[in-house]
């Protein structure tokens, strides 16, 4: 994930663009460019590759895809909690950096539900929202969910804009 796409002239919206297709567009260049060719190694975002699924303008929300990989278990063999929270913390972070139109956010807080366990190939489906929007932070809400719709964690958070 290459969080530079949020730099004002590659956020400019298009001639004619509504708002739902720009958040879309930004959103997946977002998703679809990695950050592992300009570092030495790949980040927590190009290991966790998620993929951009579906946004809403209106409802400011964004929903990205993470399969669960061998290297995310615990001993248990289930989805580590830390990997469930660095999910939502990257997705609920790429939809501030969106809204606040800025590289520079900071995780402030960050609560998380763990519901039941996710396991080895288990497609994630990662959802995030604006709850309220002040002038230096964004309180944020999300959740994760398997494929048949149920919840596996919710969280809420805060970032500093």
């Amino acid at each position: 994930m290459d969080y530079t796409i949020f730099t004002p002239d590659q956020t400019a919206r298009e001639s004619g663009e509504s708002e739902q297709a720009h958040m879309a567009r930004v959103l997946r260049d977002a998703c679809g460019q990695s950050l592992h060719e300009k570092l030495s190694e790949p980040g927590i975002c190009d290991l966790l590759a998620p993929e951009f699924v579906s946004c809403d303008a209106e409802n400011q929300s964004v929903t990205l895809a993470v399969t669960v990989r061998p290297w995310m278990l615990n001993p248990k063999a289930t989805l580590h909690g830390g990997m469930m929270a660095a999910m939502l913390d990257t997705t609920m972070g790429l939809l501030v950096r969106y809204y606040g139109q800025t590289l520079e956010v900071s995780t402030i807080s960050l609560s998380v539900n763990y519901l039941r366990p996710a396991h080895n190939g288990d497609l994630l489906r990662v959802t995030a929202r604006i709850d309220k929007r002040g002038r230096r932070v964004i309180f944020t809400g999300g959740e994760i969910a398997l494929p048949d719709g149920k919840k596996i964690a919710t969280a809420t958070a805060s970032f500093m804009i």
